[in-house]
């Protein structure tokens, strides 16, 4: 049996080098074994390699890296273009019976360029919940893999869960490693170890503060931290800060960890998250007992498997400290944890191990494995580091019922960026963080904050609260990637009897005795039971034009009418202006993940339907032209003009909604106020730039805005000189109608037109607005919005710009008509900057309204990042005229 292991660099010395070095070289005396790596990063790998395997290597590592065509960096940051083709025919020239991948960017590449004669496994050597964005590629390349195999059986349970449906065999097979063959500790040292790569989920950090505290009471220990990466720098600032400088070292990456390991008494972890850590087996293996976060895999399962150590709450420094003292003041228990360890940790024994992959692999060779027994679920989204996450309205279901059973007064009160709110009175905080902390199944963090300032950093709702939290005046529940959740608000009773509101919001800075006891035991959300006068409680609807240029029946049912027009090359008909990058399904994620209010979603398109959004979105609702064009024998029409003035006639629709070009992005969260008024009036975006007379006969869309102000300067007598940003657009649909009613000849004339015509009027994104604005039903608005041309330099620094501007609330992404300026890797930037903007964790929050009168943001204003110009003179043209003025 010939295998193939896959490794992105085999040099390196992190946990799945190891492991899989470990594995390929006890396989090495029964089968014909390669290890093949994309990079070469050293002279020579870190950990040891069989003379029985063969070590190869597909290229060096450049030094400057352009993004990969092929896997986006928000997949994995560690390929790029130079190699791609290299990867690609180093794949597709492997002859082997079993190709065994160690990340899911791996198994992407595999599912794609190795052969299909070719059984394909996937290690899964991380917490699959974990990766985020990272997390993708393996479901994608899932219904081409023969297996996965998973670490523990909590991850198992959860990969057969996502990938529900798909005949994809899940088992469970953990790391091993050389019992008999590890130095033992003597636990004489006085010294606690820890390792891993120098990272911030490894939060070693925690480790170094633990250890001072704890020191403190049992001296004369020494904290060692093997390892290196980019936060070094970070914790070598810790050590000096609480001056452990001759006590606390970081003696960087050693060749032979476990011989170090042997000469420690203790070893720490603090992970956010582990999968079945290989230090910690070498470290049980050397008889030294360990202290643990208990995450949701990986230490819990080693400790309660082998006894040999104590499991603390993830995220207690506290916690860390009580059990390293604990470890450290009491010789005859290290040593009782130390043999224990020594013992227990043979079930993972290397030649066991080995046993279970032979088999393992003997069966997929005879084809003998049976796909995994899977039932459908519920796909939560889980892009944070916890399992499973934790949900707004399962904290919700579960806390608030806790306060009322511990007699604590609460109300529910509007709020603007977390999911809920609930005010009480600080005299119950006490009770008040017990019911919080016995929610810790919900896997929330908590932060305190005083006057609206954090004063804690995040800790578990399960764990201890630390002791600023009983003087906060608001507690902050989050997702572990700092999404907020909902805030618990504590109000102070002062000397006079008032209940006085803690921090800046919406409401009465205070309230009465009365009036509190009334307003908490109500059931109200406000102390009259009114909504606030500026309140949004109308639903609002979204509104997508769609279609995918790629579509072979769309294109045929396009094509004899281009032959029949002497302008194919114009504008209304060049292919980019219907092309498909999938936009429409990353647009609908960022307006699910940052505008979670809107109502209903209807996608109009001719004929499709698009796949991957019905797949993850079934409450999307597809409207065909045939069910809105009131006269069908103008049909099939490719005019966005003639699309755009029938909007409004989709059945079912509410009075007010939101226009949206499937190009359109959300950024930032956006609250109902920042599109329509509580009085049903609705907001529109003007442009800063003027608009100029003549010169449209070659642009349609300027032409339909020309022909919208003459009927605005005919039956108005107003002149309109400002055209509109293309961004969302608020619509009334009773405006709508009544255009229709006062213009019918223009509104039929637009709908007849196949493709954009020089008669042509722009209604929803021109005409409804500023004929609202003239008839009392809209006003001028501002939003922070970029316009980003796909044609721009330095493209890549421009979207990394958009990520970093807190105050980009709405990105446009416009494919201008110079073919000629298109990237190389236009494609993989742009799926890059498109996963990262609805994956990433939790942004800075959209900059007020109230406070700013943004219009679109100029690149000179974009923060954490270097000053690039953002818009060129190509860009400056098509961004003012992008939407008919």
């Amino acid at each position: 049996m010939r295998i193939v292991y896959l490794l992105t660099t085999a040099d390196a010395s992190a946990g799945t080098e190891n492991a899989v070095l470990t594995q390929a070289n006890a396989l090495a005396p029964f089968a014909d074994v390669e290890v093949l790596s994309v990079h070469r990063t050293a002279r020579r790998p870190h950990f040891a390699v069989s003379p029985r395997v063969r070590l190869r290597y597909i290229a060096d590592r450049p030094e400057t890296a352009t993004p990969s065509r092929v896997i986006p960096k928000s997949w994995d940051d560690q390929f790029d273009a130079a190699t791609d083709d290299a990867v690609a025919a180093a794949l597709q020239r492997i002859r082997a019976d079993i190709v065994v991948t160690t990340t899911p960017a791996l198994a992407y590449l595999a599912a794609r360029y190795v052969r299909s004669d070719v059984k394909l496994v996937h290690q899964e050597h991380r917490v699959s919940w974990a990766r985020g964005a990272g997390w993708e590629p393996l479901r994608l390349a899932a219904p081409r893999l023969d297996a996965i195999v998973a670490l523990t059986e909590v991850n198992a349970a959860w990969l057969n869960e996502k990938l529900a449906g798909i005949a994809t065999h899940v088992a469970v097979i953990p790391n091993g490693m050389d019992v008999a063959g590890s130095p033992v500790s003597s636990l004489d040292q006085r010294l606690i170890v820890s390792a891993g790569r120098m990272v911030p989920a490894k939060q070693f950090e925690h480790v170094i503060e633990a250890f001072h505290r704890a020191s403190e009471n049992v001296p004369d220990w020494q904290l060692r931290i093997y390892g290196d990466g980019p936060s070094r720098v970070r914790l070598q600032t810790v050590i000096r800060r609480l001056g452990l400088e001759a006590r606390v070292s970081l003696p960087g990456v050693v060749p032979d960890l476990p011989t170090q390991l042997a000469k420690a008494s203790v070893f720490a972890l603090a992970s956010r998250s582990e999968a079945l850590p290989l230090v910690l087996l070498e470290a049980q293996a050397a008889g030294v007992p360990l202290v643990s976060y208990d995450t949701q895999t990986g230490p819990r399962e080693i400790i309660e498997a082998t006894g040999g150590g104590i499991l603390v709450p993830r995220g207690s420094r506290n916690g860390l400290a009580a059990a390293m003292q604990t470890l450290m003041a009491d010789d005859e228990l290290r040593r009782r944890y130390g043999a224990t360890a020594r013992q227990g940790v043979r079930q993972f024994d290397l030649e066991e191990v080995t046993k279970r992959w032979r088999s393992f692999y003997a069966s997929l060779s005879s084809r003998s494995l049976e796909p995994t027994t899977l039932s459908a679920t519920d796909d939560t989204e889980q892009d944070g580091e916890t399992m499973p996450v934790a949900l707004p309205h399962r904290i919700e279901d579960n806390l608030l019922p806790e306060l009322t059973r511990r007699n604590i007064a609460w109300r529910r009160v509007p709020t603007r960026g977390a999911a809920w709110k609930v005010v009480t009175s600080h005299s119950s905080v006490d009770d008040l963080l017990a019911a919080v902390r016995a929610q810790g199944e919900d896997r929330a963090w908590i932060v305190a904050r005083i006057g609206g300032q954090a004063v804690t950093d995040p800790w578990p709702e399960a764990a201890e609260a630390p002791l600023l939290a009983r003087h906060a005046d608001e507690l902050v529940l989050q997702r572990e990637d700092g999404a907020p959740l909902g805030v618990v608000q504590m109000w102070h009773r002062n000397d006079e009897g008032l209940y006085e509101r803690p921090a800046p919001d919406r409401g009465p800075a205070w309230v009465d005795e009365e009036s509190w006891e009334a307003w908490t035991r109500s059931g109200a959300a406000t102390v009259s039971g009114a909504p606030y006068w500026d309140e949004v409680t109308f639903p609002i609807d979204l509104v997508y034009t769609w279609v995918d240029g790629d579509d072979p029946a769309w294109r045929a049912r396009r094509a004899p009418f281009i032959e029949d027009r002497s302008d194919q090359s114009s504008d209304a008909v060049r292919d980019a202006r219907f092309r498909n990058r999938n936009e429409l399904y990353y647009s609908i994620s960022s307006v699910k993940r940052y505008m979670p209010w809107v109502n209903r979603i209807y996608v109009v398109t001719d004929r499709q339907v698009p796949a991957r959004v019905m797949a993850d979105f079934t409450d999307v609702i597809i409207v065909d032209h045939s069910e809105i064009f009131p006269d069908p024998s103008v049909l099939p029409v490719f005019n966005s003009h003639a699309i755009e003035a029938t909007l409004h006639r989709i059945p079912g629709l509410s009075e007010h909604y939101i226009y949206f070009n499937d190009d359109i992005l959300v950024a930032r969260p956006l609250t109902p106020d920042q599109f329509f008024l509580s009085n049903g009036v609705a907001k529109f975006f003007p442009h800063g730039v003027e608009i100029n007379y003549g010169g449209h006969d070659d642009k349609p869309h300027l032409q339909a805005g020309a022909n919208n102000r003459a009927l605005l300067l005919r039956d108005f007598g107003v002149e309109i000189v400002r055209g509109m940003m293309h961004t969302p657009h608020p619509q009334r649909r009773s405006v709508a109608e009544d255009l229709e009613r006062s213009y019918p000849e223009e509104f039929a004339r637009t709908r007849a037109s196949r493709f954009r015509s020089p008669t042509d009027i722009s209604v929803a994104s021109s005409l409804v607005p500023y004929y609202g604005y003239l008839t009392g039903r809209h006003i001028p608005g501002s939003i922070g919005y970029r316009y980003a041309s796909l044609r721009a330099d330095a493209l890549s620094s421009r979207l990394q710009h958009i990520l970093n501007d807190p105050r980009v609330a709405v990105v446009a992404l416009a494919e201008p008509m110079n073919e000629d300026r298109r990237h190389r890797d236009e494609d993989a930037i742009l799926l890059s900057f498109l996963e990262e903007l609805v994956h990433r964790g939790n942004p800075a929050p959209a900059v007020s309204l109230a406070t700013t009168t943004l219009e679109e943001i100029p690149a000179t204003a974009a923060v954490a990042s270097p000053a690039v110009p953002e818009v060129d003179i190509l860009e400056a043209r098509e961004a003012s005229t992008n939407d008919a003025v």
